[in-house]
């Protein structure tokens, strides 16, 4: 054997690749400065927060004497901006990673001001109020048949009472009375993504004309949403803080179906043997896109119905009784099933190509919370995946239709790369594999749990006695955010 010309033509190769990796690595750079150019007008600050050490004991109590650290920096850094009730911020975080905990900590501090959370999801609702109780904390939900609640630390109101004249009179009063912490927006992409919203913008920049603060939580908050999303609120200056939000624990497969016989029949199939190796105490998802697919696979499946046709009771009780049994399978509409917490969810099906990618990425934040490896089957039809234009498109109209349909795309990859601008692969994230992954031989990891430690991001627990410093944390690019600036 020539060792020599095994050398050279090893090294040959391993240059090749590090310039493909290099080239795509520029490549993505250029897309993510592109993404980021702002509007004339507005002030988007993507960098790192300077954290006041102090909260050690605070948070002691506030977890119940649990532990007394952040999850993760970003979340930290959230606690800080909603702490100094001056700032328009943006937390952009994976599911699980405590978005929640970034506006209840400073509200039970400062409970002689009230926070208002507004939320798209009436889900969330109950969840929120879960939360609440256990940290102790009070809590009023605003509706036309209670407009003036007595003074609440809490202050839940779904997005569509927003608009209620009661709602922002009551708003008002509390302004007045210099009771008003900030407006807590849950999810705002959803403002973006649904025309349902559209009228209710003249009350959102009414707030900020008031004077109130904004403080955005999502898992699904693409660079191009932000300035539609600051027009809408009417504000004019945003400090964004993200965070990876790849979902090592979720392994995704595609399926493309000739035909709406086959792609029914697949799905009828794939949910059947799910069903059958469910362990006791798992849950499992079908998504469909529209009610007439949901009734389908709910009657062919025998398992919860949840559509847009229930009551607002009649969806609360399937909720409820979903979650409260030993095991089962529920078939929704996308969307409906948003913003809700379903324990030990470990597989999903969309039954027919996601709208776009953040319809994707949130119709999937149910599954795998528990950090537990679990499947999503993303099934659609050869003529749903067509080409689109992608002038403007900043939901990931034309994104999803490739991530579905072109086989050599890793789909943890692509989804991370279009929501943070953070591309992670399967291999880099030492992740559950998506199809293409496992394909390719990749070893899959081992274990049953995941962490988003493994994104190649600062260190999960966060020191309380140490500021941040720029070299920590997200972007160098401009000084750190000082508390009280």
């Amino acid at each position: 054997m020539d060792i020599e010309l095994l050398a050279s033509t090893l090294l040959s190769r391993l240059e090749h690749g590090f310039d493909h990796v290099l080239g795509q690595h520029i490549s993505r750079m250029e897309v993510a400065l592109s993404a980021r150019q702002v509007p004339e007008g507005l002030t988007i600050v993507e960098d790192p927060v300077s954290v006041h050490p102090g909260y050690g004991i605070e948070l002691l109590l506030f977890m119940g004497g649990k532990y007394n650290r952040f999850s993760c920096p970003q979340q930290a850094m959230g606690v800080q901006l909603a702490s100094q009730n001056t700032t328009n911020f943006a937390i952009h975080m994976a599911t699980g990673q405590g978005k929640s905990l970034v506006w209840l900590f400073p509200a039970s501090i400062a409970t002689h001001r009230t926070t208002i959370l507004i939320t798209p999801y009436p889900g969330l609702m109950q969840d929120i109020k879960d939360r609440c109780e256990d940290h102790l904390l009070d809590w009023e939900i605003w509706s036309p048949s209670n407009p003036h609640p007595e003074h609440t630390p809490i202050l839940l109101v779904s997005t569509d009472q927003v608009a209620h004249p009661l709602f922002m009179a009551h708003v008002w009063h509390l302004k007045a009375a210099n009771k008003v912490a900030r407006v807590i927006l849950d999810e705002p992409q959803a403002l973006v993504t649904s025309q349902r919203y559209r009228p209710i913008r003249t009350q959102l920049t009414s707030l900020a004309d008031m004077g109130i603060p904004f403080g955005l939580l999502s898992a699904t908050l693409p660079s191009g949403i932000v300035p539609p999303l600051m027009g809408m609120l009417g504000i004019r200056n945003l400090h964004v803080v993200r965070g990876c939000t790849a979902r090592p624990n979720l392994a995704y497969h595609r399926q493309v179906c000739e035909s709406s016989a086959d792609l029914r029949k697949g799905v009828v199939s794939l949910a059947k043997e799910l069903i059958l190796h469910m362990a006791s105490g798992e849950r499992g998802m079908v998504i469909c896109v529209n009610d007439e697919d949901t009734t389908y696979f709910s009657h062919q499946l025998g398992a919860e119905m949840f559509t847009s046709d229930l009551s607002l009771e009649e969806q609360d009780l399937t909720i409820h009784r979903f979650r409260t049994k030993a095991s089962g399978t529920i078939v929704c509409t996308t969307g409906l099933i948003q913003g809700i917490v379903i324990p030990h969810a470990r597989w999903s099906i969309h039954a027919g190509l996601p709208h776009d990618v953040v319809d994707a990425i949130q119709s999937l934040r149910p599954i795998g919370r528990d950090g537990k490896e679990s499947h999503c089957h993303l099934m659609a039809l050869r003529s749903q995946c067509a080409e689109v234009q992608e002038e403007g498109d900043v939901l990931g109209v034309g994104a999803i239709r490739r991530i579905v349909s072109q086989p050599n795309l890793c789909v943890q990859e692509a989804l991370t790369g279009f929501n943070d601008l953070h591309a992670l692969s399967c291999g880099a994230l030492h992740s559950a594999l998506c199809d293409r992954c496992q394909a390719l031989g990749m070893v899959r990891s081992q274990g049953g749990s995941f962490s988003v430690s493994d994104c190649h991001r600062p260190s999960v627990w966060v020191d309380l006695t140490t500021p941040f410093s720029k070299t920590q944390h997200l972007s160098p690019r401009s000084p750190s955010l000082r508390p009280g600036s």
